[in-house]
């Protein structure tokens, strides 16, 4: 994963000499650093009954303050299986939050529909870089509103500008898409508000969906880009599994990428009604994806995780990163959670995953003894942060490849290994040369040890 090599090497020269980012880039990354500096956290309960089981929108709505009572946009959703807790990330502005029971589970409010707000309704002024919390909001029945609160179904109300589509969820495409480049890989971690600008942030179908085979979804690293997964997708069953892949802003915050994941399989599930889905991730994309596993659960979609795979992980992050904030000129958000022992990797572990999920560690070890790392690498990430207890202690198994830490996306044997993890023992053997796996070393990964699933 070349996009990823950049994004470290070029932490490592930022600190030491300076002389990998140009002038532009850095000054683009300061200014970037700046407008992030403004997003706040919006966090809350939405409080009531969901009959049925149906799902509840939460909804982050845009105000102008001279029109309060008629949403200028909609900014973002989120779905939760059952009434719970909700995030939402935010610029300055004024803003509404809301929900609804979605009894027709089409992700849009109808005048039926159990409805509520935060404090009958309360406008939210976020002037920036603040963390509102404790919001509640309280679903009341669709007649006691309809007296209540007759706007609500103005339809000049609810026709706002639905903005929560800026990441483009289930849009079909191909691993050579011209946006999956590694230019934009390498935009997407050292200037992620002006990657969101192309347009190409998402969460793509590599074909239509079939109710008849389950998704799996890839997500790669710090730097990277979809079209990395293309030598391990090659080995996948598509008669029984069909390929998701996720094109994200690397360098936001990992919290901020992993809210958006979550949303979008979340709108996914309730379009498409399918039951399971396995995830797969390589380098920090693993610890994005550990984090959309914390949300999925916490929303109540936590059962339609099948098995969870991750292939060089910095579970322990990257030694660099804490130099990299210190020192660095601008710092790249997402170095914040990659420091070791970070916040969002401690929470990270404090909540256990699904009993059922199935997590399967892959590890790569070609590249030897590092003085910066303080120990054996496999060329960007330490074996230590890759094996860290914690992540070990959740794997079903650990098994590690002789390959490099981008080398191992072209490895046929870590495509055969994940092919197998998903569809059983006798997978992948007809994308090989007969005996291959038997005769070739380097086919062979290590299996060092298998864990009971707890």
């Amino acid at each position: 994963m070349r996009g990823e090599w950049r994004g470290f090497l070029g932490l490592f020269v930022v600190i030491v000499a300076g002389a990998l980012l140009s002038g532009c880039t850095l000054l683009n990354l300061r200014e970037e650093s700046k407008l992030l500096e403004q997003v706040s956290e919006i966090t809350g309960t939405v409080q009531g009954e969901a009959p049925d089981g149906k799902p509840v929108v939460v909804v982050l709505l845009g105000i102008d303050p001279a029109q309060p009572d008629r949403p200028d946009a909609l900014m973002a959703r989120t779905i939760l299986r059952h009434p719970g807790h909700f995030k939402f990330f935010a610029g300055p502005g004024t803003y509404r939050v809301s929900a609804f029971v979605d009894l027709n589970e089409s992700a849009s409010y109808q005048a039926n529909e159990p409805v509520g707000w935060h404090e009958q309704p309360k406008l939210l002024t976020i002037a920036g870089g603040e963390r509102v919390s404790g919001l509640t909001v309280t679903l009341r029945p669709p007649e006691q509103v309809q007296r209540l609160y007759p706007e609500v179904n103005d339809p000049s109300t609810i026709a706002a500008k639905d903005l929560s589509q800026q990441f483009k969820v289930g849009v079909v495409t191909s691993l050579d898409d011209p946006a999956f480049t590694p230019a934009n890989g390498t935009l997407a971690f050292w200037e992620p508000i002006r990657f969101l600008g192309l347009q190409t942030a998402g969460l793509y179908f590599l074909e239509p969906f079939d109710p008849g085979k389950t998704p799996v979804l890839f997500i790669h690293g710090a730097g990277g880009q979809p079209g990395e997964w293309k030598s391990i997708i090659e080995v996948l069953d598509r008669h029984s599994f069909q390929p998701w892949v996720a094109f994200y802003p690397s360098g936001l915050r990992l919290d901020v990428n992993r809210q958006w994941l979550s949303n979008a399989l979340a709108r996914l599930q309730l379009q498409h009604d399918f039951a399971k889905i396995h995830v797969v991730a390589h380098s920090m994309g693993g610890l994005v994806a550990g984090g959309l596993i914390n949300r999925l659960q916490a929303s109540g979609h936590g059962d339609m995780l099948a098995t969870f795979t991750t292939l060089s992980t910095p579970w322990g992050g990257h030694e660099l990163a804490a130099t990299g904030v210190a020192n660095s000129p601008a710092v790249v958000p997402a170095w914040y959670d990659m420091v070791p022992g970070s916040l969002y990797q401690e929470e990270l572990f404090a909540t256990p995953w699904p009993a059922h999920l199935s997590y399967q560690l892959f590890f790569s070890h070609r590249g030897g003894y590092n003085v910066m790392s303080g120990g054996n690498t496999d060329g960007v990430v330490s074996l230590a942060s890759q094996l860290l207890p914690a992540a070990q202690d959740r794997a079903i198994t650990l098994r590690g490849f002789d390959e490099d830490h981008t080398s191992i996306l072209r490895s046929a044997s870590a495509g055969c290994a994940l092919a197998r993890v998903l569809a059983g023992p006798q997978a992948c053997d007809q994308h090989l040369p007969a005996g291959a796996l038997a005769n070739h070393p380097s086919q062979h990964g290590t299996t060092l040890m298998g864990r009971p699933q707890q």
